[in-house]
């Protein structure tokens, strides 16, 4: 497990637009999770959360949590489907010059199959064979505002329900993908 402790990091992919990285000690506001206890997670209890504005409609179903293994044989990239849970609406932190955002959050889970994925991974990354993992959240909208090019987006992650949620995207941008005609 040496070699994955030197090198976790949660990778976000966004549709197009781009990805952004941060050691996943650094995450959080004190979570107890880092590079070695990802491999004990319970695959039941992990959540994602994202948020969107208003008006904005989350397509769960073509949205995906993708954990990508490097090792010395190689680099395993696995998609962990996800099931929606519940929708509620809230409230996001707008930024240093603007107010708060009124926004709907989709909660998901990992799908059975996915569970199974996941915890597969889980025992591969405890015989230490595994360098480092990465994992991406890549969301698809399903409907957006007539006329809007891009959404602000928040993301969170629960890896335990004592710990809580913690933020992924704060308040990045996603690009609206209209259908070409």
């Amino acid at each position: 497990m040496a070699g994955f402790a030197r090198s976790i990091a949660l990778l976000l992919a966004v549709l197009a637009c781009g990805c952004s990285s941060m050691p996943l000690s650094t995450l959080g506001r004190g979570a107890s999770f880092n590079e070695s206890t990802f491999a004990y997670v319970d695959a039941r209890a992990l959540r994602v959360k994202v948020s969107l504005p208003e008006g904005f409609v989350l397509d769960a179903a073509a949205s995906r949590l993708v954990a990508v293994a490097h090792s010395s044989e190689g680099t395993k990239r696995t998609e962990l489907a996800l099931d929606p849970l519940g929708t509620g609406p809230g409230k996001r932190g707008g930024g240093m010059w603007s107010s708060e955002v009124a926004v709907t959050s989709f909660e998901m889970d990992l799908t059975e199959d996915s569970v199974k994925a996941l915890r597969e991974l889980q025992r591969e990354v405890a015989t230490g064979k595994v360098k480092d993992v990465q994992l991406e959240v890549k969301v698809r909208l399903g409907a957006a505002p007539p006329g809007a090019t891009s959404a602000r987006l928040w993301v969170d992650l629960l890896m335990s329900p004592i710990e809580g949620y913690f933020p992924l995207i704060d308040g990045g941008t996603v690009a609206v993908e209209r259908a070409k005609t």
